[in-house]
């Protein structure tokens, strides 16, 4: 891809991508489409080689939303939390996240929310 030639990260990605969003320059359901193509961190709060993945929630205005973080460096918004991480794809992460719940995007630098409304649109525009 592009991103590889260019020898940008998923993370770097993924705060370029929030940047032009902040910037007016990128819808949210773009970035989302984006994000589908990064690998991410899932943080668990416990050994995922022992008691499988227990992922990290956070509670937005009564949403509850999943959180996951660009890279292993950006863990460390979670790191109380959680002390371990599994590395997915985030089409794999939006695909298996349950209806009704939200995801939470940590970088090193800054954070982006996606409302359940956007991940059922993106489920029901990679499934088509």
């Amino acid at each position: 891809t592009s991103r590889e030639r260019a020898g940008m990260s998923d993370h770097d990605t993924m705060e370029r991508l929030i940047s032009e969003a902040k910037a007016g320059r990128l819808e949210l359901p773009e970035l989302a489409t984006e994000f589908l193509g990064l690998t991410v961190a899932l943080p668990s709060s416990t050994d995922p080689s022992e008691a499988g993945v227990t992922p990290v929630f956070v509670d937005i205005e009564g949403v509850p939303f999943m959180v996951v973080a660009a890279s292993t460096e950006a863990l460390g918004k979670t790191a109380a939390l959680a002390g371990f991480a599994v590395t997915k794809r985030a089409a794999d992460i939006v695909s298996a996240i349950a209806p009704g719940l939200g995801l939470l995007v940590h970088t090193v630098h800054d954070t982006i929310s996606f409302a359940p409304e956007i991940l059922d649109d993106l489920r029901a525009s990679t499934s088509a």
